[in-house]
């Protein structure tokens, strides 16, 4: 059991070697200068690559429609809420966004989609503006997926 544990170590820190060498040439190639050095930026390239959790691909996979909505979640939360319904939720989407507010159902649909991928809960109601809508996953999780696109990092400020 140890031995494959110790083999498992040395297979993820030979892999994190080869990225940080192939970073290094890629970067390397473009600016001609070679340096003995390995910065921060290098193992975090790194070891992203490495290590890149699933929740974060499939952030970034999603209709915009979807990033939105999981960016005005984030910010709803980060108030203090732990949950709210999608009513209240589809006024904050407006005002924060500047974006002209989608129907009810709409965003219903795009958060029972989005429930569906285990990344929010939904509540059950009769009326979908009664919904309620939870946060399955970490805050920094869809912070650093959406870290790469200006309109989300701005907004997630």
């Amino acid at each position: 059991m140890k031995v494959a544990a110790a083999a498992g170590v040395e297979e993820s820190s030979w892999y994190l070697q080869v990225e940080m060498l192939e970073t290094e040439l890629r970067e390397s190639t473009c600016t001609s200068t070679l340096t003995s050095m390995v910065r921060v930026d290098h193992m975090a390239i790194a070891l992203s690559r490495a290590y890149k959790s699933p929740i974060v691909d499939t952030i970034q996979s999603l209709p915009q429609h979807q990033q939105i909505v999981l960016c005005s979640v984030v910010k709803l939360f980060r108030k203090g809420k732990k949950d709210t319904t999608i009513g209240e939720f589809s006024i904050d989407i407006s005002k924060s966004t500047l974006i002209p507010p989608v129907g009810i159902m709409e965003l219903s649909c795009m958060c029972r989609v989005l429930g569906d991928q285990g990344i929010l809960k939904l509540g059950q109601s009769r009326d979908n503006k009664l919904r309620t809508v939870t946060l399955q996953v970490d805050e920094a999780d869809i912070s650093f997926a959406l870290q790469g696109i200006r309109f989300f990092r701005n907004s997630l400020q």
